[in-house]
């Protein structure tokens, strides 16, 4: 085989996902989902950029899907979407929280969108330094792995979810890819 096939292949093979660098972009930007507005004034200091979600973007389905779920009973705290460029991945971020019933939930979520590479849980499991609480694999459908406490002890969870561009579940959520999960909760004052 020459070395004009060879770089050929090289070239063609899909590249592997930039999971540090994409987990590295999650934990500064999750780090403080306990209080959205500090989590909002951090992401404001850095490569994050706030945007208002066109609708029919997946940003907006998934803000709408979440309203919609949530109705009427559940007070819903304000949404804040952004975006950033990180080791070529076109990334988005929604901050989201409700409080119900005595009690407050808060959300930090990172989206790479369309995404077929996935994240490998080892690296997850091998940062923590510890087994996961839960792991989901249905070929074709979703892969999801929870932790918890999530990558700080205040944080109730942190999850991955994979979810291939021809899954059902992306016929449901309206969404394929990537997406990271920190989330948290505590009781309303």
């Amino acid at each position: 085989m020459s070395v004009t096939a060879v770089l050929a292949l090289i070239a063609a093979a899909p590249s592997a996902y930039p999971a540090d660098a994409v987990l590295t972009a999650f934990e500064e930007a999750c780090a403080n989902v306990v209080d959205l507005d500090l989590a909002r004034r951090e992401l404001g200091k850095t490569e994050w950029q706030e945007f208002t979600p066109e609708v029919g973007t997946p940003v907006e389905k998934l803000i709408s899907l979440g309203k919609e779920m949530l109705g009427d009973s559940i007070k819903m705290r304000p949404t804040h979407a952004f975006r950033r460029t990180v080791a070529g991945e076109s990334l988005h971020l929604i901050l989201s929280g409700v409080e119900m019933e005595g009690i407050w939930l808060n959300g930090c979520r990172l989206y790479d969108f369309e995404e077929e590479r996935r994240i490998d849980p080892a690296l997850v499991t091998a940062g923590l330094h510890r087994d996961p609480a839960e792991t989901i694999e249905r070929a074709g459908v979703l892969a999801k792995t929870v932790w918890e406490p999530g990558y700080k002890a205040e944080h109730e969870a942190m999850e991955l979810y994979h979810i291939p561009k021809e899954s059902p579940a992306k016929q449901a959520l309206g969404v394929s890819g990537i997406s990271l999960v920190a989330k948290a909760q505590g009781t309303l004052e």
